[in-house]
């Protein structure tokens, strides 16, 4: 056997080795081999394949059955190198015919087992393209296959983005993470002209060869994984398409320096077409799945993508057992739009309608367009009507701006049409079809609105939503009316102020409460709209007052203002003008605020108030003294009236502690300069204690419900009116307290 220049060794019924050929010698380890005789298995043993154990009862098998067998080891040599050896057991017998022993035969079949693993990582890229593997399944596979065939290398692949400024995806899966996370969120600015590595390929698109990775000048993660790898060299080949361009580069680390050989270049070459073949292929699918679920104007969701969101939005919505709503929206007008200004202008705005509808909606929300003018939103995930209702606003609001096409401008509106799952349809098609059936609805109260399909929320949600919806159109309607109670100065007797109360006569409610709409407007910004009404309504009527009067002073009316009509005209320059226009002296209004909105966070309300007050236009704090009453307050603007809360009036003459806080009120006011005006005044009792502590202008239902204007003219100019109530008949009879606010 020592003449064999076949491998071989020997084993005896201990498992131990009595026999090896120089061959066998120098196929194992080099440090074991001088110790590998009369080593047993346990003792040493270096396959990684199979157990020693494992091992041993094969051997175990052959000497007690006689019977030849065939293995095969596989370990890993110290350069990396996969190793692979086919070993023949067969028995050996003593001159009786006993068995003493096991004769091993080793064939080395490590290069055809590694072409083998090369080919089998080469064709698993074949079937991953085949089965449509997502592209970083298919590129972690060619990183393998070239892992496989360049044993001791870490191969890594780099994509970039359409913009070629950052990398959007890095496959490398033999690189700790926390380098690969660095990569990911890499701009390639950062790098270029600092490293001649994949930074350079990618800007030449050219091979790149770094022989001394350690003399770059690469960012500090790029050094330590030089380090920490022990990268010796590095090969980047770019990844090109079949048309040249630049799609990435494939990345090579290797853990000894070598030249590249005819083996490698071809090895670079193949892995990367392979890479650009599956990025290429990745395109083009996603080319394909845009064409087929996108719109082509727009870039939303086409009507095929649209029912396959809201038929899994309905899945979960159904697992969660929360609700959802679809939008059915159709813009007003648009047909007109096409044909007077073109279907260029026509494509123009229907982009900016998708633009704005966007910004209405959330990340997790579903815009689609359906085909024409028709879009239609998934609203996720909903509990109650809150978020729809506001979101139905805000499109319908968003639409009533000005489209710019060109040298023209175009108008359009949105009807909106609201179902809501389970409510109106527990499938696809069926919530579709009664959203568009709700639009419809909208369409029919004179577009510009939403409708809401409630079928079976509560009468109570259903009544609010109907008045949400009704309010839109209630100004143009002619539904709102202002109406005045007065404000008497008991010295004289005379009214000399009023303030000015909206009232709503709804067609099916009657008088609705303010306190139920007015929320409504200031959520929609219909509030800006309203109050600008009541003002020129307020000023209408100060004009009439001032002319029918004698007496010397002019006549105020007092109109309440929100926060919101602040932040949205800065310098109320509607309310200036319009005092111009009709040549009305500003103090004959007044602007009611709460101290709610004195601490609003609104840095600039201050300064338009004292504004507002340089022109001559009077300032009055309402509700003083409920929650957030200060001294403070008081002084951050130039606050010409007081206005002393109902709610401390009330109990005034049972109530002997509120009667000295009212007292210390109007007290306080008089040192500061200030006019006090007491609300809620009823009886002829709470009228005697405010006079006597000083408090000279009062309101309340004593002297006047709010009425109707002609009502208010009628008693306001009676002479010596004090305490003479006008009819409560006029108008519109709508009921009315003194604690009713616009706001």
């Amino acid at each position: 056997m020592e003449n064999l220049s076949i491998a071989t060794v020997r084993y005896d019924r201990n498992f131990c080795r009595i026999y090896a050929s120089p061959a066998y010698l120098q196929i194992v380890v080099s440090e074991r081999a001088a110790e590998i005789l009369g080593k047993s298995i346990d003792e040493l043993w270096w396959p990684t394949n199979i157990s020693a154990k494992a091992y041993r009862a094969l051997l175990a098998e052959v000497m007690a059955s006689g019977n030849e067998s065939e293995i095969m080891l596989e370990w890993t040599d110290g350069d990396g190198l996969p190793q692979s050896y086919i070993e023949k057991l067969v028995p050996e017998y003593d001159g009786a015919g006993e068995i003493i022993g096991v004769s091993v035969l080793v064939i080395d079949v490590s290069h055809l087992r590694r072409q083998q693993i090369i080919e089998s990582h080469r064709q698993r890229v074949f079937e991953r393209l085949a089965c449509g593997d997502d592209l970083p399944g298919v590129l972690t596979q060619v990183a393998l296959y070239v892992e496989s065939a360049k044993p001791g290398v870490c191969c890594c692949i780099l994509v970039q983005d359409e913009r070629q400024v950052a990398l959007q995806l890095v496959v490398a899966p033999s690189m700790p993470e926390s380098y690969r996370a660095e990569l990911e969120t890499t701009l390639l600015a950062n790098e270029m002209g600092r490293c001649r590595g994949w930074p350079a390929s990618l800007t030449s698109g050219a091979r790149v060869i770094v022989d001394d990775p350690c003399k770059e000048a690469c960012l500090g993660y790029g050094q330590c994984f030089v380090r920490d790898m022990g990268t010796a060299a590095c090969w980047f080949e770019p990844i090109l398409s079949s048309s040249g361009q630049l799609q990435g580069v494939l990345c090579l680390y290797l853990k000894r320096k070598e030249s590249l050989d005819q083996e490698g270049s071809d090895l670079l070459l193949q892995a990367s077409r392979l890479s650009a073949l599956a990025i290429e292929r990745k395109a083009r699918e996603q080319r394909i799945y845009s064409m087929a679920c996108y719109d082509a104007l727009t870039g939303l969701p086409n009507r095929r993508l649209f029912g396959n969101r809201l038929h899994e939005e309905i899945i979960k919505a159904e697992r969660g057992n929360y609700g959802l709503a679809v939008l059915f929206i159709d813009l007003d007008r648009f047909k007109e739009v096409n044909d007077t200004l073109g279907h260029r202008a026509g494509d123009d705005l229907l982009m900016e309608a998708a633009k704005r509808m966007r910004s209405c909606v959330r990340e997790s929300d579903t815009l689609a367009r359906l085909g024409g003018d028709e879009f239609v939103i998934i609203l996720p995930e909903i509990a109650d009507a809150g978020p729809f209702e506001r979101v139905a606003q805000q499109i319908v609001a968003v639409m009533q701006r000005p489209f710019d096409c060109g040298e023209n401008s175009a108008y359009v509106t949105a009807s909106v049409g609201v179902a809501l799952y389970p409510f109106d349809g527990d499938d696809a098609e069926s919530l579709l079809h009664n959203a568009d059936k709700t639009m419809y609805v909208a369409k029919e109260a004179g577009r510009n609105t939403y409708s809401i399909s409630c079928h079976r929320l509560s009468e109570c949600e259903q009544r609010r939503l109907q008045l949400s919806n009704d309010l839109r159109g209630a100004l143009d309607k002619g539904q709102f009316e202002v109406h005045y109670q007065p404000i008497v100065d008991v010295d004289s007797g005379q009214v000399v102020k009023a303030e000015a109360l909206l009232r709503w006569q709804h067609p099916e409610f009657g008088a609705v409460p303010l306190d139920q709409f007015i929320p409504m407007a200031e959520k929609s910004d219909l509030i800006l709209e309203i109050g600008n009404w009541v003002f020129h309504e307020a000023v209408d009527l100060a004009k009439r007052w001032n002319a029918l009067v004698d007496e010397h002073g002019s006549k105020q009316i007092s109109v309440n203002m929100s926060a919101k009509q602040f932040t949205a005209d800065l310098d109320q320059r509607y309310a200036v003008d319009y005092l111009q226009a009709v040549g009305l002296n500003p103090a004959s209004i007044a602007i009611e605020i709460t101290e709610g909105t004195l601490l609003q966070d609104f840095p600039e309300l201050a300064e338009k108030l004292e504004n507002l007050h340089a022109i001559g236009i009077q300032l009055a704090l309402d509700d003083f003294g409920v929650g957030m009453s200060a001294l403070s307050n008081l002084q951050r603007v130039s606050i010409d009236y007081l206005k002393i809360d109902r709610s401390f009036i009330v109990d005034l003459e049972t109530n002997r502690g509120r009667r000295a806080i009212v007292e210390a009120m109007v007290m306080m006011a008089q040192r500061l300069g200030l006019k006090v005006i007491a609300e809620g005044v009823e009886t002829a009792g709470q009228k005697g204690l405010l006079a006597a502590m000083g408090c000279n202008l009062q309101q309340g239902f004593f002297y006047s419900h709010p009425v109707p204007v002609e009502s208010f003219l009628e008693f306001a100019c009676r002479p010596q009116n004090l305490g003479k109530s006008p009819s409560r008949n006029h108008g519109k009879g709508a009921p009315s307290l003194s604690a009713e606010k616009v706001s």
